[in-house]
C-alpha cells in the first residue's frame, strides 16, 4: 500500500511540474520565477514559432528645403509582448520609437516639438552638427514644458550619414529614452547616389534599433536595473555569451582592436525596433542595415549565425572609405554602424540570424529570388581628416571617473570649456575608472587618432560622435566645431549622465 502510495504522488507530482511547464511556455516573456531571477536571467526562450515580423518605423521625407513637421511626444502602450501591453512614451503616438526622418545636406528643416507629457523633455538631434539654440541639449533654452510647443531651425550641412533623436532634459533622459522615445534621421547628399548602395526602404535598405530591456511578469517595462548604477555594474565586463567565442575573433573593432568582452546587456531582452526576436523576408540580394545600439548602456557585438562576413560601410558620422569586412563588429551605446550583408549566395527557405550577445536579433528569412544585381562596392566616400596630425593644435584633457568627468560634477551654471569656431582640437580622454565609459561630444563628428598611446587607422574607424572606453582605456580625437553656441559633451551610459557626468562647453565665433 506505501508502495503504491508513493507511486501516486510522485505521479501527482510529475503531472504538475508539466502544467508548470506549461502554463509558463504559454507566457513567453514571464521568464523568471522570482525577483532576482527576473533580475539576473541570461536566457530568452526558444519561442520561433511565435516570432513577429520586424516592425518599420514609417519614413517620412523631409527632403525638400524649408520642410516641417510636428513630433508630438506622447504617453502610449506597446505590445512589446503579444497580448500584453506595457506603458510606454513614444514620439508621434507611435506606441514605441518614432518615425524615421530623411533629410537631405543643403536644405533646412523645421521640426515642431509639442510635449504631451506631465514633465518636461527636450528633443537632441545627435549627430547632427547645428547652432547651440537648436542642438536641443540639457538647459533651460532647449527644454519643452508640458502642453508647449517648441520650433528648432536645423540646417543640414554634413555628408550622408545616420543619425537620430532622443530626449535630452536633465532628470528625465534616462527614464524617457528607456521608455521609447527614439527616432531615426537619415541624410543623403549628392555624393551616395552614385555609390551602389540599397536603398529601398524597408525592404533592402533596414532601420534597426537594439535596445536592452528588462520587463516585469505582467510585460510592463522594469526600470530597476537601467536606471541602477550599482546593478548595472555587475554586468560590466561580464563574459560573452556566445557559444563559441574567441576574444580575438573580431577583424574589425572600431575601438581598440582588443577583442570582445561585451556582454553588458547579460540578462537583459534586446530588443529589435520594439520587438524580441523579429523576423524579415528578404530576396537573396545584399541588404544594408542602419544600425542604432539605443539602449541606456552596454556595448553589443554583432555577428550572424552561420558565420556570414558581414561588410561595415559607415559609422556615426558617415560613409567610410571603403567596406569592412568582418566577422563581427562591436556597437557601443549611442553609437549607428552601418553595414551589409550579402545574401545572393543564399536559396529560397534559407535563414540567416543576426546575433548580439549571443540573443537572436532577427531572423532573415530567403523568400524571393532578386532580380537586380547588387555587388558590395569597392570603394565608398574619401575621408578627409581636419588637417594633417600634429601635436601643435591645443589639446584638451577629459578623465572620467565615477559618475564624474575631470573630478567636477555637472553644473548647468557653469562652462567647463570654451572653444574657437572652426580650429582643430585634440581631446585627450583617459578612462581612470575600473568601470566602462563611452563619451559623447555634441555639434561634432571627430577622428579617432590615437588609442593607448599608439596611431589609429581613422580611415577603417571612421567619423563618430561617440565612443566607448574599457577602465584605463585612453582615446585622442581630432575635433573641430563648425557652428556656435552651448554644447555638452558626457558619457552615453544615460545613468551615468544623469548623476553628473556631463561637462558644458561654448564655442565661439572666431577672432
Amino acid at each position: 500500500m506505501k508502495k503504491i502510495t508513493v507511486l501516486l504522488v510522485v505521479i501527482i507530482l510529475i503531472l504538475l511540474i508539466i502544467v508548470a511547464m506549461l502554463i509558463m511556455r504559454g507566457r513567453d516573456f514571464d521568464l523568471f520565477r522570482n525577483e532576482e531571477e527576473r533580475r539576473y536571467a541570461t536566457e530568452l526562450p526558444e519561442n520561433n514559432e511565435n516570432q513577429r515580423p520586424l516592425l518599420i518605423p514609417e519614413l517620412v521625407d523631409m527632403t525638400q528645403d524649408g520642410s516641417s513637421f510636428e513630433i508630438t511626444v506622447d504617453e502610449t502602450g506597446f505590445e512589446f509582448f503579444e497580448g500584453y501591453t506595457s506603458k510606454t512614451k513614444s514620439y508621434n503616438n507611435q506606441g514605441y520609437l518614432g518615425k524615421t526622418i530623411k533629410l537631405q545636406k543643403g536644405s533646412t528643416f523645421y521640426p515642431t516639438i509639442t510635449n504631451n507629457l506631465s514633465e518636461n523633455t527636450t528633443v537632441h538631434w545627435h549627430g547632427l552638427e547645428v547652432t547651440g539654440k537648436n542642438d536641443g541639449a540639457a538647459g533651460s533654452v532647449a527644454i519643452v514644458k508640458p502642453s508647449e510647443s517648441k520650433t528648432y531651425e536645423l540646417a543640414v550641412d554634413q555628408q550622408a550619414t545616420t543619425i537620430w533623436y532622443h530626449p535630452h532634459a536633465m532628470g528625465f533622459t534616462a527614464s524617457q529614452a528607456y521608455e521609447g522615445l527614439a527616432g531615426l534621421i537619415i541624410i543623403e547628399d549628392e555624393a551616395i547616389k552614385d555609390i551602389d548602395l540599397p536603398t529601398d526602404y524597408g525592404l533592402n535598405d533596414i532601420p534597426l534599433v537594439l535596445q536592452a530591456k528588462l520587463f516585469d511578469a505582467e510585460g510592463q517595462i522594469d526600470h530597476g536595473q537601467s536606471l541602477d548604477t550599482d546593478n548595472q555594474d555587475k554586468r560590466v565586463n561580464t563574459e560573452n555569451t556566445r557559444a563559441v567565442h574567441n576574444k580575438n575573433h573580431s577583424e574589425l573593432n572600431f575601438e581598440d582592436g582588443k577583442g570582445s568582452n561585451s556582454d553588458t546587456t547579460e540578462g537583459f531582452a534586446i530588443m529589435t525596433n520594439g520587438y524580441n526576436r523579429p523576423y524579415l523576408e528578404v530576396k537573396n540580394e545584399v541588404i544594408r542595415f542602419r544600425t542604432l545600439n539605443g539602449s541606456n548602456h552596454g556595448i553589443m557585438d554583432i555577428f550572424t549565425n552561420d558565420g556570414s562576413k558581414v561588410s561595415v560601410i559607415g559609422t556615426d558620422g558617415g560613409l567610410l572609405e571603403a567596406p569592412q569586412e568582418a566577422d563581427s563588429f562591436e556597437i557601443a551605446a549611442g553609437q549607428r554602424i552601418e553595414f551589409l550583408i550579402d545574401l545572393s549566395d543564399k536559396r529560397v527557405g534559407d535563414q540567416v540570424e543576426v546575433i548580439a550577445n549571443g540573443q537572436i536579433v532577427l531572423s532573415l528569412r530567403v523568400t524571393g529570388e532578386s532580380t537586380e544585381t547588387i555587388s558590395i562596392p569597392e570603394m565608398l566616400v574619401e575621408t578627409t581628416p581636419y588637417e594633417t596630425y600634429s601635436n601643435q593644435a591645443t589639446t584638451h584633457t577629459f578623465d572620467l571617473g565615477r559618475n564624474i568627468i575631470n573630478n567636477t560634477p555637472f553644473d548647468p551654471a557653469v562652462y567647463n570649456e570654451e572653444f574657437i569656431k572652426d580650429e582643430i582640437y585634440y581631446f585627450e580622454v583617459n578612462n581612470i575608472d575600473d568601470e566602462n565609459h563611452s563619451f559623447h561630444i555634441h555639434n561634432a563628428q571627430f577622428l579617432v587618432v590615437e588609442i593607448d598611446g599608439e596611431a589609429s587607422d581613422y580611415k577603417t574607424t571612421g567619423w563618430k560622435d561617440t565612443i566607448y572606453l574599457r577602465p584605463n582605456e585612453s582615446m585622442k580625437l581630432q575635433v573641430k566645431f563648425r557652428f556656435t553656441g552651448d554644447y555638452m559633451y558626457h558619457c552615453h551610459i544615460l545613468i551615468h549622465e544623469e548623476k553628473g557626468m556631463m561637462g558644458k562647453f561654448k564655442v565661439l565665433e572666431s577672432q
